[in-house]
């Protein structure tokens, strides 16, 4: 199964993750248009979406994401794939003379979202089967 997010407890000095060695992501997509940072305090479970160039930066050569501010005690972030599902990344009619590098990018963007629903479903059924329980 592939890895589709990462959620880190711990506080980082440099306040600089990892993230094309966490998250399963080809290099040909960006992470600045891949990944979905979010933050969840000590205070509460619930993870809120942080924004970037606000929140944190993006390295899209060294691979990492650097927060703004650093994690306390008790707080934690997560990184995720966020797969874009509403368009491709690359446009047929502008493929030129790379058709075969177009067709790989197009058909990782379905991989990702297949990917990702699958861990979507796995855990919406595990929160059901505890409530089951």
């Amino acid at each position: 199964m592939a890895k589709t997010n990462q959620i880190y407890n711990t506080i980082v000095a440099d306040k600089k993750y990892n993230v094309d060695t966490v998250i399963d992501l080809h290099p040909s997509f960006l992470i600045s248009s891949g990944v979905r940072v979010s933050k969840a305090t000590s205070l509460s479970t619930t993870f809120s979406l942080l924004a970037n160039n606000v929140d944190y930066t993006i390295n899209e050569r060294e691979g990492t994401i650097t927060l703004t501010t650093a994690l306390v005690s008790g707080d934690s972030i997560k990184l995720e794939r966020a797969t874009n599902t509403d368009t491709f990344n690359d446009s047929f009619s502008s493929i030129g003379s790379a058709p075969a590098a177009a067709t790989l990018n197009r058909d990782l963007q379905l991989l990702y979202i297949i990917q990702e629903l699958k861990d979507e479903i796995a855990a919406l059924t595990a929160r059901v089967t505890t409530l089951e329980g």
